[in-house]
């Protein structure tokens, strides 16, 4: 209840599989802006966690809402290491 999981890859991708839970804002849509608000509207007092294949295009969109004063964590090894690990 405390978390906002957010997947920042390619609906396609996010189809295939994704996190029960998470919500799909891919890095484009981050990079532009067109997901700020909507992401500020969602955040409210919650923790926000951005993961995408490998931990790599997270890091940047982490880069991105940190310059919109937006803070959150990277999930470091992305889906990858979820499916090792959990999955």
């Amino acid at each position: 209840k405390n978390i906002l999981l957010i997947d920042v890859r390619e609906p396609y991708e996010n189809q295939i599989n994704s996190i029960s839970g998470s919500i799909l804002f891919s890095l484009n849509s981050i990079q532009t802006g067109a997901a700020i608000e909507d992401i500020k509207a969602l955040q409210k007092n919650k923790t926000i966690y951005v993961y995408c294949k490998t931990g790599y295009r997270s890091s940047l969109a982490l880069k991105y809402l940190n310059f919109h004063n937006i803070k959150g964590y990277n999930v470091e090894g992305g889906m990858d290491e979820w499916e090792r690990k959990i999955d």
